[in-house]
């Protein structure tokens, strides 16, 4: 049976590091879900939540990665912590143009910065914390 998600995770999402998979994974199933809602037609109440959801999760995941960089002395900590609050600023605006009913040019700029995200800053992220031995830093939501 094919998969009609809106974005597969795939290897290629794979940065290396264990926590940071399973929560790009989650991330990757929240746009999915948020997706779906849309296709469905589940209605403003539905999709919003859905929205929201996604965004308490990428603020999760966000302090969780500063919380990695920060201990392990990640060099690139105040560029990549600056990247997550203009990505954060970013999914403020997208949550307005979405309940404003440009739901699909939406969901592709979401897929757009995760993906680009997840491929660049993050790769590096992980490479860097690979190296290193986990620490027992909070792994779900």
């Amino acid at each position: 049976m094919p998969d009609h998600s809106w974005l597969q995770f795939t290897d290629a999402l794979l940065v290396g590091f264990a926590d940071m998979d399973t929560q790009h994974r989650r991330l990757v199933a929240l746009l999915n879900a948020l997706a779906a809602s849309v296709t469905a037609q589940s209605g403003p109440e539905v999709t919003a939540r859905a929205f929201d959801e996604m965004i308490d999760y990428v603020h999760f995941h966000f302090h969780n990665e500063e919380r990695m960089m920060q201990a392990r002395g990640y060099g690139d900590f105040a560029m990549h912590t600056k990247v997550h609050g203009l990505l954060l600023g970013e999914l403020a605006k997208l949550r307005s143009a979405f309940v404003e009913g440009r739901e699909i040019e939406v969901l592709h700029a979401l897929e757009g910065w995760l993906v680009h995200h997840i491929s660049t800053s993050d790769r590096q992220l992980g490479a860097f914390l690979s190296g290193h031995e986990p620490v027992g830093l909070a792994h779900s939501h």
